[in-house]
């Protein structure tokens, strides 16, 4: 590893003098020497600064340059540091690593190299001398000089106010009885000079003799399918008035066999093949229909069997899985062959959004050679009305 010696001789500033020029980059020159003889050739330096000779915190951020020129040992570098590396008057001290492109690690030059008072002058980009003005600063800054000044430095009276419409954070308003347009004044304004007085609409109402305002807060859901009740409730329509929707028609067109019934039997789940008006309330899978809004409806259910034998068939309405209503069944052998046994169903129900309809049929044929067929022929079918 090769032994490096560096010493900084000049700090050449590239900023102007003026203030209107300035920057806060600095040249940095420096001599290298690479062993005993003066360097020559690229090198690649790092450079970081210190609060400290040794040690210490470092401040702004690292600086790296990968192609440093190195002419008889001289070399001169851009740094900047930014101007908050110099905004107080402590001491800095510049640590330096250098190293020929080929070898793998940098050497770090000691000592550290102190900075003279020259970089400070980059304080000049917010000098605490000038961060406010002197009480001596009488009249000292006119009208081209200035280009807005903060709402909220201003205090007394503003004499000869042409506008007001973008006086928005005004605290005040009662004196400004000569401006010309007030449009986006905010705050309180007294009602003598055209405001309410107060900071709520409660207690602007009050100011200006207005009476109390009356409000609801009704119980319930408001949606497009309730109405407000005079005890101030959202209500569902309970029917009526022209207002009934048919939710569902569907019939079987194909042949079911119900299973053998008797004491203990389980009814069969009726599966109506063929929907002929689908719901636009709730949702049909074929046997099960999912409730889509809560209210009245009127449920109607045929079920006719195929069968010679005299058997009836008795239709069961149920909510959720659970039997709620059993229908009636009929058969007589004089009626229309094929047709014998059937059961019948009609009634008005209240249900809630989400539940679930369904219907089963129960044989009441307890002899297996003579299980019953519902009929595939349509005549076996549902209906639901939404009221």
């Amino acid at each position: 590893m090769n032994n490096y010696i560096t010493f900084a001789f000049l700090l050449l500033f590239s900023f102007c003098l003026t203030a209107f020029g300035q920057s806060t980059a600095f040249n940095y020159q420096g001599k290298l020497t690479d062993g005993a003889s003066a360097a020559n050739g690229t090198y690649q330096m790092t450079f970081k600064l210190y609060d400290a000779v040794s040690g210490g915190a470092q401040v702004g951020s690292t600086i790296t340059n990968n192609s440093v020129t190195v002419e008889n040992g001289v070399f001169i570098v851009p740094l900047d540091f930014g101007a908050p590396a110099f905004s107080s008057s402590a001491d800095r001290f510049l640590e330096i690593a250098v190293k020929k492109p080929a070898e793998g690690s940098f050497t770090t030059l000691s000592p550290r190299q102190p900075l003279t008072s020259a970089p400070y002058s980059l304080r000049t980009l917010s000098a605490a001398s000038a961060d406010s003005l002197s009480a001596a600063c009488t009249g000292c800054v006119t009208d081209a000089q200035i280009d807005s000044v903060s709402g909220s430095k201003v205090t007394g009276t503003v004499a000869s106010a042409a506008s007001a419409a973008s006086a928005t954070n005004a605290t005040n308003a009662t004196n400004a009885t000569s401006a010309t347009t007030a449009g986006n004044v905010t705050g309180t304004v007294a009602v003598g000079n055209g405001g309410t007085g107060a900071t709520s609409a409660a207690n602007a109402r009050t100011n200006l003799g207005l009476g109390t305002l009356a409000t609801v807060s009704p119980t319930g859901t408001g949606n497009s399918t309730t109405f407000l009740r005079g005890d101030n409730t959202w209500a569902v329509p309970s029917g009526g008035g022209g207002g009934s929707t048919v939710e569902l028609i569907a019939a079987k067109n194909a042949l079911q066999t119900l299973s053998t019934g008797g004491a203990g039997a389980t009814p069969d789940d009726v599966n109506f093949q063929n929907t002929m008006t689908s719901p636009t309330l709730g949702s049909w899978d074929g046997t099960t229909y999912t409730v889509g809004q809560t209210g009245f409806y009127l449920i109607t259910v045929t079920a006719v069997h195929n069968t010679t034998s005299v058997i009836t068939v008795v239709p069961q309405l149920l909510v959720n899985g659970t039997t709620v209503l059993y229908g009636v069944g009929m058969q007589n052998s004089n009626l229309t062959s094929g047709t014998i046994g059937r059961g019948q169903l009609t009634a008005v129900v209240q249900l809630t959004a989400g539940q679930q309809v369904k219907i089963k049929v129960a044989n009441t044929n307890t002899s297996v050679a003579n299980t019953i067929t519902l009929t595939g022929d349509g005549t076996t079918r549902l209906a639901i009305v939404k009221l």
